[in-house]
């Protein structure tokens, strides 16, 4: 019986391992080579065009993971450049923006918040998906990536991408996932001076 219970333990197992390595490697070993050969020769100064520019030949269907391999190859290869390229996809592409930042955050924690401010600078139309997903990659600082990003989100009136009235936090809204502080509460409008 414990023999069945391990054989079946291990196919399960095996099952998992395999099912994940077919998702996570969605590029062919020749697509990611040619990758870290482009980013590795490329010159300091142009690394973030070449990187731009592979992800823009890229298919749709493997822009995301090209985005992902070229900003680790950035960041293994020439880590003094992972600002730059994450400016330069998030001008070019900016609907990558947020993972091309994400990606950069969870390898160089550090630099989470430069990271998010340049790509939010490149890409304004995306602030919210970029502050929330490098948020949650570098959840450390968080709370300093949500506060850059205040400042950029709207505050008249009128209709946000989402239909909601943009003069307020919506659950979207990277103020609406601020906690603030018992000093820091936003009174509603009847309340305030």
């Amino acid at each position: 019986m414990k023999v069945l219970f391990m054989k079946k333990m291990m196919m399960l197992i095996a099952a998992v391992l395999i099912a994940a390595s077919v998702s996570a490697n969605a590029l062919t070993t020749e697509q990611l080579s040619a990758i870290e050969n482009t980013i590795s020769g490329a010159k300091l100064a142009k690394v973030g065009t070449v990187a731009s520019e592979l992800v823009t030949k890229a298919t749709a269907a493997d822009r995301k993971d090209v985005v992902i391999q070229v900003v680790r190859a950035t960041k293994s290869h020439k880590a003094g450049a992972l600002l730059q390229t994450v400016v330069a996809i998030s001008k070019e592409n900016p609907d990558m923006a947020p993972l091309a930042a994400s990606t950069a955050a969870s390898l160089s924690k550090k630099q989470a918040v430069k990271i998010a401010k340049a790509a939010m600078q490149a890409a304004p139309a995306y602030v919210e998906s970029i502050s929330r997903e490098v948020s949650v990659a570098a959840p450390k600082y968080a709370e300093q990536v949500l506060a850059a990003a205040a400042p950029k989100l709207p505050i008249f009136p009128g209709k946000d991408a989402y239909g909601n009235d943009a003069g307020y936090a919506t659950m979207y809204s990277p103020l609406a996932l601020d906690p603030g502080t018992s000093d820091d509460r936003r009174l509603p409008a009847y309340d305030q001076p």
